[in-house]
């Protein structure tokens, strides 16, 4: 142990040592001219960029404060309205292009860069903005996002993240004359219709995006010429006009009633019902609202006890997010009062409601339509809509057609929750004071002096503890009742209130503290989702009884009954099959989740059969039972396989190399050439990459700004930092192990592998140098062994890791109390000398990649290529991924393989440019026989320089002797040990075919 803290009072030196070195000593540029030089600067300019936009975050009100600040203003009075096209090019930035889109001029504007329009305000007041838009990018599974200035200012900080909706509708052309009205596969399971998005002109009023705030946005503007400006964030945009006018005032129930009553309207009679399937809605704000299917009720409609039906709408993620919206048409068959019916289930959000907001031709009927609630149950309920206290009648006129849109919204949760996120986030900044002073583990005997040190925050922590506290009687009022997140306010606002007194407490209860924090910011990630499942929407008479809401005792008996007797003849693995053209099909098992084995399967029915005639057998199995299965001949043709099990299939003669197909390679040129490594043995390729992952470098951009901190290129730039990161106890996420090992090795030029795969290349001398370095990182500069990523990153413990480009997405969906204050970049490298002499950085990251093979036993080899050939396809991996992304939500995205369909991805253009760029500087491990014992091994090295301060060349040289040892003995068991090197498997059965001949003459 006193070797271990020597070690680290050195290193902590050094660390300073090289910290004063930089601040005495400017760093210099990395790349001495040419490509790399400007690479370098347009990092630089883009960082440069990034800081402005966080320090304008940071100092932004919230909407809040801004109201506040303008409580007085008067109302608008008239409106104003631009022209879109009536642009001020001077002070715009961005490429625009004026268009003429379905008769309207427009003015098509870029997903980046700013455009400016001068407007002219008659009296001073509190205006609305509406946008008209029409969607330019068809197909893209996001929506469009911009940031709105005034005066070259952001007004408050929710101007920023404005999202327009685009529409999307079924396609249930191929459901025609089918009993459910979807497309059935041969199984006789519906099929979920394909989505196309229908552009068209579409109006949005500037409102919040994340549901804090139910009513649009107001700005103040005084009477003259203001110059406003839209930033474009996600997506080319067009708009025709922009109109600044009074906020509408909209009636309450009360009033809306007493006006039917005046006009003599009567409930409707007891036989005039429309029930709306909610399964088909006329039009959804997108591909994520999707009809799903429930199998849990036996009335739910329609219902099959052995087949899928597709009969609800917003199960598991869909139909939840802010904003997220479906549309019915409606006619009645007479005018008069109707109540609006919904069987619904509300199983996922316990002790509270969920919101939806009802508008009818795209008016708000009454205020209290932004509040409908729906309770929590376990099982399914029939109710009119209500607020929680009343229950609604609508007056609709019969012959006319109607719009019925729900919208998702926090309802009268909206104001809460904001104040609550709010309170969390200065609470988590006062926690980050405190371990700034304490370190990492608080010693609860030591005087830290914090009401001297730190006095405000020591204020906060008693004004925030009381607004908790009020908060917590706020839910349940709101509510009705007590919940478990009454009890985690209740706690955090004593531990917080009890700390901000008495300063003794401090380090008593801070992890205490921490751990409510994280409890709480949970429950307000949940809060923002708001899940729904619906059967159907009926509109009926007031009078008329309601409809059932779940079976009786002999509806579901019958129901277990057929359940029962169905599965003796049900295959349940079996996704279908599309009809058959004439060609002799193709048996494919994936053994991915059933939702995205459908996604393959409407595929394969809509693209791949209708065009080559190869009928798909489409199988969703288990992993473990695909080897068995291809050994006793019962296998499929294709098969998708991840990491080394192409190689290891291989060997074992289970898989075809692709190498001798015509198109091969035309379908290898759509790829990064890396992605094919681990599939190659000696020559052959045996799987064609689907996925592929690599590592990107995120960081907390506020947090670096605050430090005045360059965000590093290099590794030496990396640990330069590590000091004043250190200093206020922040840590740095990086990969550990193999992985860790192989980013540093790569970047030095090495590989894993030496002599064609027969040994191991671990104990070279560069490779001991780059493992020695990795374990001092973790020792030395005491990078975290374990930690989780996303709660630390959001709360500043981790201000910067290495971490794979999919939690991009991840972060951005669920950590939005710090959006536009992180992003991502390329990973760090180290400096080296090209040939020509140039010094220039190599940030290489290791990359992994899945694929689809072709099994040795399939019969119709030239089927399966067309289908592997297709399958990887960008046309077909752009459909996946964005149907992916539905299924899923926008916290996922398909890490396609297929570099264009990379590029058709919902990304905007600077995260699509900031992951080409490290896309171009991968490197992929080649697999081996006997590969699989490489990461133990080096696991156990490296946990014995952790744990036990081994030496970190010792212990890697102790255990490169086992490794090698199994890899000669894979070789030998599969009579690889005879290749010569650079001998290929081809070469050597050409060789064996040869003697054989011979021998024969």
């Amino acid at each position: 142990m006193k070797t271990r803290r020597l070690k680290k009072l050195v290193s902590l030196l050094l660390a300073v040592l090289t910290a004063a070195t930089m601040f005495a000593f400017p760093l210099q540029t990395a790349a001495a001219d040419g490509d790399a030089a400007s690479a370098a600067e347009d990092r630089a300019s883009v960082i440069s960029k990034s800081i402005e936009e966080v320090q304008e975050i940071l100092n932004a009100k919230t909407y809040t404060d801004y109201l506040a600040l303008h409580a007085n203003a008067p109302k608008a009075k008239t409106s104003v309205t631009v022209a879109a096209t009536a642009y001020d090019a001077a002070q715009t930035t961005a490429k625009v292009r004026v268009e003429t889109i379905e008769g309207k001029q427009a003015l098509v504007t870029p997903d980046n860069e700013t455009v400016a329009w001068s407007v002219s305000i008659p009296d001073d007041g509190l205006y609305s903005v509406e946008f008209e838009y029409y969607p330019v990018l068809s197909g893209r599974t996001t929506n469009i996002e911009r940031a709105f200035r005034v005066d070259g200012v952001i007004p408050f900080k929710e101007s920023r993240y404005l999202s327009m909706t685009k529409v999307w509708k079924n396609d249930l052309s191929k459901g025609e004359g089918t009993e459910t009205g979807f497309e059935m596969d041969s199984n006789g399971n519906d099929v979920r219709p394909n989505m196309y998005e229908d552009p068209q002109w579409m109006t949005y009023t500037l409102s919040d995006s994340t549901g804090y705030y139910l009513y649009p946005f107001e700005y103040y503007l005084t009477a003259g010429t203001h110059t406003i400006t839209i930033t474009g964030a996600r997506e080319e945009v067009a708009l025709a006009s922009i109109t600044f006018k009074p906020r509408e005032t909209v009636m309450t129930y009360e009033e809306y009633s007493a006006q039917n009553a005046s006009k003599g309207y009567q409930p409707a009679s007891a036989d005039a019902v429309v029930r709306l399937q909610a399964e088909k809605p006329f039009a959804t704000s997108s591909q994520t609202v999707y009809p799903t299917y429930d199998r849990t009720s036996p009335i739910t409609d329609p219902q099959d006890p052995s087949k899928i039906r597709l009969n609800t709408l917003g199960k598991q993620t869909t139909w939840q997010s802010m904003g997220e919206w479906a549309e019915y048409k409606l006619t009645v068959p007479e005018s008069g009062l109707y109540s609006i019916v919904a069987r619904f289930k509300q199983s996922e959000m316990e002790g509270t409601f969920v919101s939806r907001q009802l508008t009818i031709d795209g008016e708000l009927p009454f205020a209290e339509c932004q509040n409908l609630r729906f309770t929590y149950n376990e099982e399914f309920q029939a109710e009119p809509l209500t607020d929680g206290k009343t229950q609604f009648q609508f007056y609709f006129e019969a012959g006319k057609e109607y719009t019925l849109r729900f919208e998702v919204v926090l309802g009268d949760m909206s104001e809460l929750i904001g104040e609550i996120q709010g309170s969390l986030t200065k609470l988590n900044d006062v926690y980050m004071k405190i371990k700034q002073i304490t370190g990492a583990i608080p010693d609860q005997y030591r005087d830290y002096n914090f009401m001297d040190l730190i006095p405000l925050e020591m204020d906060t922590l008693v004004i925030e503890g009381r607004k908790l506290a009020d908060f917590s009687t706020r839910l349940e009022e709101i509510v009705g009742a007590r919940s478990s997140n009454c009890a985690t306010l209740e706690e955090i606002a004593r531990i917080s209130e009890k700390m901000g007194r008495d300063e003794d407490e401090v380090a008593k209860n801070l992890e205490n503290l921490k751990s409510n924090i994280g409890t709480l910011g949970t429950w307000m990630n949940n809060a923002r989702m708001q899940p729904l499942e619906v059967d159907f929407f009926q509109v009926q008479s007031p009078d008329a009884k309601l409809p059932q809401s779940n079976a009786n005792f002999f509806q579901a008996l019958a129901f277990e009954v057929r359940q029962f007797f169905a599965s003796f003849y049900t295959d349940y693995n079996s996704l279908g099959d599309a009809e058959s053209q004439g060609s002799e099909g193709i048996s494919v098992w994936v053994t991915t989740g059933r939702d995205q084995s459908q996604i393959v399967r409407q595929m394969i029915n809509d693209m791949f059969t209708p065009a080559t005639g190869v009928n798909v057998q489409l199988k969703l199995v288990a992993g473990g039972t695909l080897l068995p299965a291809t050994l006793a001949g019962t296998g499929p043709e294709v098969a998708y396989m991840g990491g080394s099990d192409p190689i290891n299939y291989a060997i074992r003669s289970a898989v075809q190399k692709l190498n001798d197909f015509d198109t091969f390679d035309e379908v290898c040129s759509r790829f990064n050439s890396e992605a094919l490594v681990p599939f190659t043995l000696y020559g052959d390729v045996y799987a064609m990459p689907e996925t592929l992952t690599y590592y990107m470098l995120f960081y907390r951009q506020d947090i670096f700004s605050s430090l005045n901190l360059d965000v590093p290129t290099t590794w030496d730039d990396l640990k330069g930092i590590l000091p004043v990161l250190q200093s206020q106890y922040m840590q740095v996420a990086m990969p550990k192990e193999l992985e860790g090992f192989k980013l540093l090795f790569y970047q030095k030029g090495g590989d894993l592998y030496a002599d064609d795969g027969m040994r191991i290349n671990l104990d070279s001398n560069l490779a001991l140098e780059t493992f020695k370095e990795l374990c001092d990182l973790f020792t030395q500069y005491e990078f975290p062994l374990s930690y989780d990523f996303f709660n630390r990153f959001r709360t500043g413990e981790i201000p910067i890791g290495v971490q794979l480009y999919s939690n991009y997405t991840q972060l951005s969906a669920f950590a939005t109390e710090i959006r536009g204050l992180w992003t991502m970049t390329t990973i760090p490298g180290y400096e080296i000398q090209t040939e020509n002499g140039k010094t220039v950085i190599n940030n290489t990251s290791s990359a992994a990649v899945s694929g689809v093979v072709m099994m040795s036993g399939a019969k119709n080899t030239e089927g399966a290529w067309k289908y592997i050939d297709w399958i990887t396809s960008a046309e077909a991996q752009t459909r996946y991924g964005n149907e992916y992304t539905a299924l899923l939500g926008n916290s996922t995205i398909h890490p396609t393989a297929n570099e264009e369909a990379m590029k058709n991805m919902s990304w905007s253009s600077s995260e699509l440019e900031t992951l080409m760029a490290q896309y171009s500087n991968l490197k992929a491990t080649p697999e081996y026989p006997g590969s699989y014992i490489v990461t133990r091994y080096v696991q156990f090295a490296f946990l014995a320089a952790y744990n036990d301060a081994a030496d970190p060349v010792d212990s890697m040289l102790s255990n490169v002797i086992y490794i090698n040892k199994e890899i000669s003995r894979k070789r030998q068991e599969f009579g690889l040990d005879t290749l010569e090197i650079g001998e290929t498997l081809a070469d050597r059965e050409a060789k064996k075919a040869a003697e054989e001949s011979a021998t024969a003459d």
